[in-house]
């Protein structure tokens, strides 16, 4: 009894932080199921998070502010100027964030930019981050594009061109992705 009378405050303030904990908890999880459904066989372009969107507007110029503005005008299917964004923060000669490249080669396929420039920019992302976790650009160009329903000729060539860049590649046809 002693005991418990000598940790009883402890008790209270755990028990307060794991209902404040649950509380938030619940409350998240409703917020995320309503505000974004999720389009099944859809690629997805991640909402900018409030917090870095504050940091862009004090720190403007960093590579991450870029970074930012360029993925805003990307969703907004905006890609001359994302490709601008992207172009500045490549600039500064950020080679640590993966998603700045990976939306860098996106954006010159959606660009249908030169070969070689998007030649270079894959072999920009393959050798900083040589065991990455995101899919194949070509493939999920190519995927993207049969999802939005795109030009069935950009849709032959950008699986064409995946085909001929990742001839081993074990993804599926995105082709198939129509059924």
């Amino acid at each position: 009894m002693e005991r418990l009378q000598q940790y009883r405050f402890l008790a209270i303030v755990c028990g307060l932080a794991i209902l404040a904990g649950a509380w938030e908890f619940i409350k998240s999880r409703e917020h995320s199921s309503t505000v974004n459904p999720v389009k099944t066989g859809a690629p997805q372009v991640p909402d900018v998070p409030p917090d870095r969107k504050v940091f862009g507007e004090v720190f403007p110029q960093t590579p991450n502010a870029e970074f930012d503005r360029g993925m805003e005008l990307y969703a907004a299917k905006d890609y001359p100027q994302a490709m601008a964004h992207f172009r500045k923060a490549l600039a500064t000669g950020v080679k640590t964030h993966e998603d700045l490249l990976w939306y860098n080669v996106l954006t010159l396929l959606r660009l249908k930019a030169d070969e070689a420039e998007i030649d270079a920019a894959v072999d920009n992302w393959r050798h900083n981050f040589p065991h990455s976790g995101k899919q194949d650009p070509f493939w999920f160009y190519a995927l993207s594009l049969v999802t939005e329903r795109g030009d069935p000729r950009d849709i032959q060539a950008a699986v064409s061109l995946w085909r001929k860049k990742s001839p081993d590649s074990l993804l599926p046809n995105p082709l198939e992705a129509r059924r």
